[in-house]
């Protein structure tokens, strides 16, 4: 019987002791570490084929209706889970060689943890427009508005990209352009 009665109290005082023993342990090891800041995610884009544009864009502005399908690769920063991804786009607006106006745009981009779009795909974030003005953007250089992620990855973070420029596009205000370049890049920032 005396065993029975010691076992038990060594018991209640184990029981007692343990939240005492994880305090104590606790001010040894000093308070948890902060998580760490989560980095910009930096991808170079390649759209299937040029953006051909439902008509000529110039030094005037002129309502374009546009569509393509584009791949994200070589995605480097973030926590390296988002590697690649497939993006879907449509959109339109009001566009002349120097500026971008009163268009709506909007992406789905489905991302993969492998390069090339390989691996598994770990979800699908939509990209809208978002400025200190619903469509304006940064400058006019950069030819891709200034937006946020709507839902699902990197969930409300700023997306800000440009696309290569290329000859045609310089010459823009002496004529016009009909088809926009097919590479570009886009950075997602917290």
């Amino acid at each position: 019987m005396t065993a029975l009665v010691t076992g038990s109290l060594v018991m209640a005082m184990g029981a007692a002791m343990a939240p005492l023993a994880q305090r104590i342990a606790e001010a040894h090891t000093g308070p948890a570490a902060p998580a760490p800041a989560v980095e910009s995610l930096l991808c170079e884009g390649s759209a299937d084929q040029p953006l051909i544009l439902d008509q000529p864009v110039g030094s005037r502005p002129a309502k374009i209706t546009g569509q393509a399908n584009a791949a994200l690769d070589d995605c480097v920063g973030g926590d390296g889970t988002l590697r690649s991804a497939t993006v879907t786009m449509t959109g339109t607006g009001t566009v002349s060689c120097t500026d971008f106006s009163g268009y709506s745009v909007r992406a789905e981009v489905t991302w993969f943890d492998g390069p090339d779009q390989t691996g598994r795909q770990v979800g699908v974030s939509t990209l809208v427009p978002e400025g200190p003005e619903q469509g304006q953007v940064a400058t006019a250089a950069t030819l891709v508005p200034a937006g946020r992620v709507l839902d699902g990855p990197l969930e409300s973070q700023k997306v800000t990209g440009g696309a290569v420029i290329t000859p045609q596009m310089l010459a823009c205000s002496d004529s016009t352009v009909r088809t926009m370049p097919r590479s570009f890049w886009l950075r997602f920032e917290p």
